[in-house]
């Protein structure tokens, strides 16, 4: 639920009847993407390149990045929104088969999150585990 603020004026138009202005304004929320950390990837052989995206009514993208086992991404990046934030991770092999991404997963955040500390969300398959750190402020 959004939290919303309502200012009631009181005023006199023209005429001298009253009347009165309502003013309503949504506060937006800032998802702060902090690291992607690389727990396993499928192939020990090569790097995974990695992305993730941010859909909060604007579509966004970061990466890619080249990720191997026990390899940090400190993302640092801010993203307002209002409600809801949809975070995507991908795995793309940008070397190969471009048309070929596999897609993890997704995860909500929501403002009913704001300033409860830091957040995980793992992003896993069969053969690859990654964990993302965020916080709602």
């Amino acid at each position: 639920m959004a939290l919303h603020v309502f200012h009631l004026y009181y005023s006199k138009n023209i005429d001298k009847k009253p009347f009165i202005i309502l003013n309503c304004s949504s506060y937006m929320r800032t998802l702060k993407l902090l690291n992607l950390h690389c727990n396993k990837i499928d192939d020990n052989t090569k790097v995974d390149e990695t992305f993730l995206t941010v859909d909060n009514g604007n579509f966004q993208g970061f990466g890619p990045e080249s990720m191997r086992n026990g390899s940090d991404w400190n993302i640092n990046a801010n993203i307002q929104f209002n409600v809801e934030a949809i975070v995507s991770f991908y795995d793309e092999d940008l070397i190969g088969k471009l048309s070929n991404t596999k897609y993890f997963s997704s995860h909500i955040v929501e403002e009913n999150e704001v300033l409860k500390g830091l957040k995980t969300v793992s992003f896993a398959s069969n053969n690859a585990n990654y964990v993302l750190t965020y916080e709602i402020v």
